[in-house]
């Protein structure tokens, strides 16, 4: 039976929380307003990140014509697809701590997006559950390309992890990192197969793997579980190696269970689940309900992440 979102978090109805969260939405919204009165005066690049974003979920057809804008504007453009619709826009790159860069020196709006949730999270302590860790895109890309070598013999006490792993278990990894000692809860997304994206809730105190996933269908439960065998099966003894959860070592070797919320809002548009993973795992973490990140709000959050992430401002 696929469990209801609605259970997720039993701090969804804070009436604190829901208004700190309204007053934010309001602020952006009325400052994308602000900028948009002053098209004329904005700079090009900023026009073409803002266009791009916001028609991102048009047809494949239109890829070309966009890559040639992008390059006459000196925005570098990510090929990547998701189903069949366009998924990345990369803006300006930025330097200092504000950077959060892949081994290109390009900056991917997945990380850069929750590289801006972690600094905001750290700032607004109100807003946002603090015992939380978020990673990145580049941890679960990590941790499935060891998964092979793990898998190889079937003699997992006797893996070693490379120092970045036991980096990201200390907080010192992703930037604003959080050392995992102290949290109940890891965030990271997962793209499955290069064509979709899907956001994991990886529960240390339940020993549980949430799913939030905005196209179902397209992932059956059989491949999701596979696909997920690389996280169920290798944090425990990443989290033994760590020497941190001495208290947990009961757990271990037992795998983490896994389930898929099912009765969350679906993407209908097709190209926009980067968009809902991003906001599945702000929305949780804040315990709100998953019911407002659907279809009719995505172009708004769209509108909202690219002034944040080109403006490098993510405060209310």
């Amino acid at each position: 039976m696929c469990p209801s979102a609605s259970n997720v978090n039993p701090n969804q109805n804070s009436d604190n929380v829901i208004k700190l969260w309204v007053d934010l939405e309001k602020k952006m919204n009325t400052r994308f307003d602000e900028l948009m009165k002053r098209q004329d005066e904005m700079d090009s690049k900023l026009d073409l990140v803002l266009s791009m974003m916001v028609r991102s979920s048009g047809c494949k057809s239109n890829q070309p014509e966009f890559e040639l804008e992008a390059k006459h504007n000196g925005i570098k453009v990510d090929g990547g697809e998701c189903g069949d619709a366009y998924s990345y826009v990369t803006p300006p790159t930025f330097n200092g701590d504000d950077v959060v860069c892949n081994n290109e020196n390009e900056v991917e709006h997945i990380d850069e997006a929750l590289w801006g949730m972690r600094k905001r999270s750290q700032k607004y302590h109100d807003l946002f559950d603090q015992n939380v860790a978020i990673l990145d895109e580049f941890f679960s890309q990590w941790l499935c390309g060891h998964w092979e070598k793990f898998n190889l013999g079937k003699n997992y006490k006797d893996f070693v992890f490379d120092d970045v792993f036991i980096k990201y278990v200390n907080g010192e990894k992703p930037l604003r990192g959080k050392a995992w000692e102290n949290v109940h809860t890891l965030y990271t997304p997962l793209n499955i197969e290069g064509k979709h994206w899907v956001s994991l809730a990886v529960k240390l105190e339940k020993w549980e793997i949430v799913v939030f996933d905005s196209n179902i269908n397209l992932t059956p439960e059989q491949k999701l579980v596979k696909h997920l065998e690389p996280f169920r099966c290798m944090l425990p003894y990443l989290l033994r190696q760590s020497g941190k959860f001495m208290g947990r070592l009961h757990k271990i070797p037992e795998p983490f269970t896994c389930r898929r919320l099912c009765d969350i809002p679906q993407d209908q548009s097709s190209g926009d689940c980067g968009i809902f993973a991003i906001k599945h795992i702000e929305f949780d973490m804040c315990g709100l309900n998953m019911n407002y990140v659907h279809d009719d709000n995505i172009v708004f959050f769209r509108k909202k992440m690219s002034c944040e992430i080109y403006n490098r401002d993510w405060d209310p």
